[in-house]
């Protein structure tokens, strides 16, 4: 599952550059593909791993649950089919990926807890049907986060 705190670090940090591209970032749960006419983004979030860390015999360390997580933070920057060059769009999957490279860079430093790991950028499926083009860039990411007085699920 992903943390809250890691959706909102990713979304403000995607919605930053989007805002210096002039491109809207969207929720993919409140997107409307149809109601777009130019390039976008959407964000989403996968997880691969959610469990408390074990520390010692006991899983607390100053009385503090710590959890750790690590999984991929998705951008796909959505292209309408023969708007634009690809010599165009990977300029601005590059502006993406610099905002998750540098802890401290624009928008603000990372959330307390979450790294930002290793990305990879996937080319369009030039096979696909309908009228948009996507272009994937991941960026892996591991989170860690202690909650006091509380146990892990």
């Amino acid at each position: 599952m992903t943390s809250p705190q890691v959706w909102d670090d990713a979304f403000t940090r995607a919605r930053y550059v989007g805002q210096q591209l002039g491109q809207a970032v969207l929720d993919p749960l409140q997107q409307n593909r149809d109601a777009q006419q130019n390039p976008y983004w959407i964000v989403e979030t996968s997880s691969g791993l959610a469990e408390p860390m074990e520390i010692g015999q006991g899983q607390t360390m100053d009385g503090l649950q710590i959890d750790q997580e690590t999984g991929q933070i998705w951008l796909h920057l959505m292209v309408p089919k023969g708007s634009t060059s690809t010599a165009q769009a990977l300029p601005w999957r590059k502006a993406m990926s610099n905002a998750f490279r540098r802890n401290g860079d624009p928008p603000a430093p990372w959330a307390t807890g979450l790294y930002y790991d290793t990305q990879q950028a996937l080319p369009p499926d030039l096979d696909q049907e309908g009228n948009w083009y996507v272009l994937s860039l991941a960026i892996n990411y591991r989170y860690q986060d202690g909650y006091a007085g509380q146990k892990s699920p």
